[in-house]
């Protein structure tokens, strides 16, 4: 028993997965057989087992598992009775006849559910669908081959959805009378073909694939059970939520390409599950029905309503996309202090402000006014925290040369904001969807609406908050993250709709409110155009799968980030500096991610290094960058910060 769990162990992992490889093998022979499924179609569930469980959820049958493990026991009975009668496979029928009561009675219509779960869920294999598309195209004679209980017709469907309707012979053991795994199916592929060695037979299973083929005379190509195609998945014993990390890291590896480049696979194999599972978690809140309205805030929203609305295109929850930037809330809310100070504290105490920043969020022209900037005996790289203004008597005479403009624009803008928000409905209880960070859009949304007496209560669910701020808010998936982690400067870039942030508002020709948009900030770097693009289109790839899955719990918060997690706070060094090279723009700077310059420059002159580290967006990976050493970064940067905090 060991040494067949030590063969099935080895064997699940071993064999021919490169497509070349697999041209090469089998470029001389005239005849080429398929296995189905595991080969050639793969299903959207981790374990075959898992159609019972859908099935279970379909028939609303509370005990799922009771069920699955009832439809298990009966495909045993159903083929020991098989066995008992010298019939070599079983049907579909079969095993529904040897369920228990009250299934028995369902049994036509629990057949059909079965059937149109597996039609719903399969799909092709990336790897062989290209092996298949290359016999085609080279005129190759094709045969598919498969141990299967589903019918005839299911199979043929099953073809034809995943794009396999060129082949020349169908054989199912449960049509067939034989099996491939006692071997009588290849005799019978033999009659229709001729001559063994002219045929060759690829599949998945050492015993069934491989080995009796074989002992046919027919050459056999082995496939990994289990193939290995993931280039961001950790090792499952390292994953906080080992069962379903398995789970998530078995779809991934049967749906990823090699042909997929790094930021498209970053998008299907971490982006991807962060986004689907953030779906899951959102959908379960809005089905309590505890908010009026949802709002997914625009730019950062963007991608998170996308993959919701694929996860769940009938659903009557689905928010509404809502123009808005902490700029487009914040100024309108000028008009309503008596100093800028306070103003502008509504973005934190720790927030530092240079020239550009300040005068983007009070409304001043930055060209225009920096003569009058730099006469009060301030340079544009002068830094400065709000809780310095109000002794700051430079800051102070300069913005009171510009305070009655800015207040009378204010104004202007609360009252345009005012009709945008009855415009849209914004009123009730109301969920606010968005990345995360310290809640200052909420913060200022909540405080415009309630001096300007609109009845809102505002709830804001992010994927992640930092420094309690005071609001009220909840945070998925990363509620472990840290604002050294990196997890939130690799997941936020990505995520922002190709489109300039919200500026202002205006009424059109017809008078309704619409945004005015800023330039797209990225239009400008064509690379981080296309990075930007693949991850998106891997994220929208994983979404589209895992809505195929119908079974959407599995994806907990640690298993939806695990990946994510693991690449910001132990990145290898290929991702350090993938990553490192995208550049991060916000409040007109613009920085590389984690860019280091050479060791030796540093060397010569520490007090770049100092700087430079302090601008990187992501620190960890500037460290990997510029050591490259396999060291426990986080620890260390969490470590100085706790030591900064106490000294």
């Amino acid at each position: 028993m060991i040494t067949e769990l030590i063969k099935r162990i080895l064997w699940d992992h071993i064999g021919i997965s490169e497509i070349e490889s697999i041209k090469d093998a089998i470029s001389t022979y005239e005849y080429v057989s398929f296995d189905i499924y595991d080969t050639l179609i793969r299903r959207a569930v981790p374990e075959p087992e898992d159609v019972f469980l859908l099935l279970a959820k379909q028939i609303s049958e509370e005990d799922s598992d009771s069920f699955r493990d009832q439809r298990i026991i009966a495909g045993k009975k159903a083929r020991e009775k098989a066995n008992k009668n010298g019939i070599a496979e079983v049907t579909l029928s079969d095993i529904y006849d040897c369920m228990p009561s009250p299934y028995k009675e369902k049994k036509e219509w629990l057949m059909e559910m079965e059937k149109l779960i597996e039609l719903n869920i399969c799909f092709p294999d990336p790897i062989m669908k290209k092996i298949y598309d290359w016999c085609v195209c080279n005129n190759k004679t094709i045969a598919f081959v498969s141990d299967m209980y589903l019918p005839y017709e299911v199979i043929k469907r099953m073809l034809k959805k995943c794009g396999y309707e060129t082949y020349d012979v169908l054989l199912l053991s449960c049509k067939e009378g034989k099996t491939k795994r006692n071997g009588e199916l290849y005799d019978s592929l033999i009659e229709i073909w001729g001559f063994p060695d002219k045929i060759v037979h690829i599949g998945d299973h050492y015993r069934s694939d491989w080995l009796k083929a074989r002992a046919n005379g027919i050459h056999a190509i082995k496939i990994p059970r289990i193939p290995c195609r993931t280039t961001f998945c950790m090792n499952s014993k390292k994953a906080c939520t080992k069962k379903n990390y398995v789970k998530l890291k078995k779809i991934l590896n049967y749906n990823s390409d090699f042909e997929f480049g790094f930021f498209h696979k970053y998008g299907f194999e971490c982006l991807g599950p962060v986004l689907a599972g953030t779906s899951v978690h959102l959908h379960e809140m809005m089905k309590s029905k505890k908010y009026d309205r949802v709002f997914f805030l625009s730019r950062d929203g963007y991608m998170i309503k996308q993959v919701y609305d694929r996860l769940y295109t009938n659903d009557n929850h689905i928010g509404e996309y809502m123009y808005i930037s902490r700029k487009s809330i914040q100024f309108p809310l000028l008009c309503s202090y008596d100093n800028v100070q306070d103003y502008l504290l509504l973005n934190g105490e720790r927030k530092v402000w240079n020239y550009k920043m300040f005068c983007n969020r009070v409304g001043i022209d930055s060209k225009k006014a920096l003569a009058d900037w730099l006469n009060m005996g301030l340079n544009e790289q002068y830094r400065f925290h709000a809780s310095q203004i109000k002794s700051d008597e430079r800051i102070m005479s300069f913005y009171n040369l510009y305070k009655d403009y800015v207040q009378e624009q204010s104004t202007q803008a609360a009252s345009i904001v005012i009709d945008y928000l009855k415009q849209i409905h914004f009123a009730g209880n109301v969920l606010i969807v968005d990345t995360g960070g310290y809640g200052t859009t909420q913060r200022c949304l909540a405080e415009f609406c309630r001096r300007n007496g609109l009845d809102v209560n505002i709830t804001g669910a992010y994927l992640w908050v930092f420094d309690n701020p005071n609001l009220d808010t909840i945070t998925f998936p990363y509620m472990e993250s840290t604002s050294h982690g990196g997890e939130t400067q690799i997941t936020e870039l990505p995520l922002t709709a190709h489109e300039g942030t919200t500026e202002a508002y205006r009424k059109n020709s017809i008078n309704l409110i619409e945004p005015v948009l800023g330039i797209y900030e990225y239009s400008k770097h064509p690379e981080m155009e296309n990075a930007i693009n693949e991850i998106q289109n891997g994220a929208i790839k994983f979404a589209d799968l895992y809505r195929n899955c119908l079974d959407l719990d599995f994806l907990d918060y640690r298993t939806s980030y695990n990946n994510t997690k693991r690449i910001s706070r132990r990145p290898r060094l290929k991702e350090a500096r993938m990553f490192g090279d995208l550049i991060f723009l916000s409040d007109h700077q613009e920085n590389y991610l984690a860019k280091p310059k050479r060791t030796l420059q540093y060397l010569r002159n520490f007090k770049s290094l100092k700087e430079d580290f302090k601008a990187s967006n992501w620190k960890i990976g500037f460290l990997k960058r510029l050591f490259k050493l396999p060291l426990p970064y986080y620890e260390i940067i969490s470590f100085a910060r706790n030591y900064k905090k106490h000294f």
